[in-house]
């Protein structure tokens, strides 16, 4: 990936470089209209043949930040973890295919099994698997909690539900909090109120 950054980082530079060739030709061409002297050609030639020569300069400065931004978004797909709703830790994503800017399939470091869209419950700063509790129990997503924002009573923010857990009479047995990379497993005892926003115990 630093191959690719690199390459875009050159071409901003040559790009940079070739607009001191331009800028010369017009200081040099303006310095032709003088008083005493009339160049054989005038003020707007000098400026369009200026223009034209800047072209090559803006192509090579926005392709190599087109490239830069390339090489830093395969960067960070080269660094997106993987975990299950539980919390657990299953890996880096090693390897995907998009189409239309979705995911389509990843494969994890570590493992063989490919994954596909349809495997993936969540994904922002982190992807969050399916696993066989989740693809059992389609109530914990469409559960009222998910989705809600959670808070302690200090005002101290720790993401949103993303899935709930039920047991046999469909009550609430713990729900996953997710902000970014970071989650939080809460118990039913740990809720104070759930109105808007769920508001927990502040933790020790």
């Amino acid at each position: 990936m630093r191959i690719i950054q690199t390459i875009g980082v050159l071409n901003v530079f040559i790009g940079v470089i070739w607009l001191l060739a331009p800028m010369k030709f017009y200081s040099a061409a303006m310095a032709l209209f003088t008083p005493d002297v009339s160049p054989p050609f005038d003020a707007s030639a000098v400026h369009t043949v200026t223009f034209l020569l800047l072209l090559p300069a803006f192509i090579f400065i926005l392709n190599g930040i087109a490239i830069v931004f390339i090489g830093l978004k395969f960067e960070r797909v080269a660094e997106l973890k993987v975990f299950k709703p539980t919390g657990e830790y299953v890996g880096l994503v090693e390897s995907l295919e998009e189409k239309n800017g979705d995911i389509e399939k990843f494969l994890i470091g570590g493992e063989e099994e490919i994954k596909e869209k349809d495997d993936i419950l969540a994904m922002d700063d982190v992807i969050l698997l399916k696993d066989d509790l989740v693809n059992e129990s389609l109530e914990g997503r469409r559960h009222e909690f998910v989705g809600m924002e959670v808070y302690d009573r200090r005002g101290e923010y720790f993401g949103r539900v993303e899935f709930v857990t039920l047991d046999e009479s469909q009550n609430v047995t713990e729900f996953l909090v997710l902000r970014g990379e970071n989650k939080r497993i809460v118990k039913p005892e740990d809720i104070e109120s759930s109105n808007d926003v769920i508001i927990v115990k502040p933790g020790p």
